[in-house]
């Protein structure tokens, strides 16, 4: 189970992109329903409703008990999928959801930043173009790692990825992404390759396909370079695309199908961003919003 545990511990951190508090308050939990199964079955259904009246007698909150379900929730949706248990006894609890939280997002400048800082290292050309497509495409890290060579249109300026499910999505290449792509294919990917039949098209210098969490501790060292303090993952330029384009003028659903969503509802957490900047404005040019401060100036 440790080995499940420690995988697990690097998807949420990779994949989902989740800061080192709510890690280490994931960890706690799993630790804490782990040692109250001791030998109980993983499966055990009858273990979930068991710890759930352990947690309330032992005086927790409401919103306490249910992020340490949410915790195993997530636990056992990763194991399910990733086939080591056929089913989540957790699915049988239902608790109230607990609040939405906005995701991270940076501003244009930092992201700018963030891109000009690969430059403090070697492989900065390859860089460079992990953070543009990640950026300029609204990538998944695991949709980026996945990308090929084959996947690329440089004369038409998109990218082909398989988003969850396997689902396939063309995305237009921005002209930034674009260029960058194109100057790292021709050069530093050449440099890198070393056997001519690798298809990967992100490589490490090993020349094999280039892991999340290369590219992890990659943005969180050029994230020290730039001296951005923020806590930020891949992930972050992912919710920044999709805020940036939202807050640009872009229809929902067409930032829905960049994203490959499968619900709308998913991709309007980020309507709450483009709230802020639509009252911003506002509060900057509506007349009788103008009249109303000289007034009371």
């Amino acid at each position: 189970m440790e080995k499940y545990v420690d995988e697990f511990m690097q998807f949420i951190r990779m994949e989902k992109g989740l800061s080192a508090n709510t890690q280490e308050a994931y960890s706690n939990d799993i630790v804490q329903w782990l040692n109250f199964l001791d030998s109980v079955d993983l499966e055990e259904k009858d273990a979930i409703f068991e710890y759930l009246h352990f947690l309330k007698e032992a005086g927790l909150s409401v919103t306490s008990v249910s992020r340490k379900i949410t915790s195993l929730r997530m636990l056992y949706a990763f194991l399910v999928s990733n086939k080591y248990i056929k089913e989540s006894p957790v699915d049988a609890i239902e608790l109230p959801k607990l609040p939405k939280y906005l995701p991270h997002c940076l501003s244009i400048d930092e992201v700018t930043n963030l891109i000009d800082a690969t430059d403090y290292n070697k492989a900065s050309i390859r860089d460079r173009a992990l953070l543009e497509v990640l950026y300029g495409c609204g990538l998944r890290v695991s949709e980026l790692t996945g990308l090929n060579v084959s996947d690329i249109e440089f004369r038409e300026g998109f990218l082909k990825c398989f988003g969850k499910g396997s689902k396939e999505r063309w995305i237009p290449l921005g002209k930034m992404a674009l260029e960058a792509l194109s100057n790292y294919v021709r050069s530093e990917r050449n440099l890198l390759l070393k056997v001519n039949s690798e298809k990967a098209l992100f490589l490490n210098r090993r020349g094999k396909r280039i892991s999340r969490i290369a590219i992890w501790k990659m943005v969180q060292k050029v994230a020290q370079v730039s001296g951005l303090e923020k806590e930020i993952s891949p992930h972050t330029f992912r919710h920044s695309f999709a805020t940036h384009m939202l807050d640009s003028g872009a229809d929902l659903r067409v930032v829905q199908e960049l994203l490959g969503h499968a619900s709308l509802t998913t991709t309007q957490i980020y309507t709450h961003v483009s709230k802020e900047q639509l009252y911003k404005v506002y509060q900057n040019y509506h007349p009788r919003n103008q009249k109303q401060y000289e007034e009371s100036a």
